[in-house]
């Protein structure tokens, strides 16, 4: 399985175990969501910020748009 599926398979397994009152990590959660932006950076560069590093570049969110959205939209369509 390519990393966009598992990683979008993460989130989404994130996402239900908070619809069923688990507790779960919004910074994990969060962390992930990122990864799908910059799975979409163009010319990208990792920068230092403070004292973690992110990446940087010109913004194609593609990727978000098409591996995650879609699916994500898709999830909460179903559970109400």
């Amino acid at each position: 399985m390519e990393m966009k599926a598992r990683l979008l398979q993460a989130i989404l397994a994130i996402v239900q175990k908070d619809r069923d009152n688990n507790p779960v990590d919004l910074d994990l959660l969060k962390s992930a969501i990122t990864s799908f932006v910059q799975l979409g950076l163009s010319s990208a560069k990792m920068v230092k910020l403070g004292d973690d590093y992110t990446w940087n570049g010109d913004r194609n969110l593609a990727i978000y748009d098409e591996h995650f959205e879609k699916s994500f939209i898709s999830s909460v369509s179903s559970h109400s």
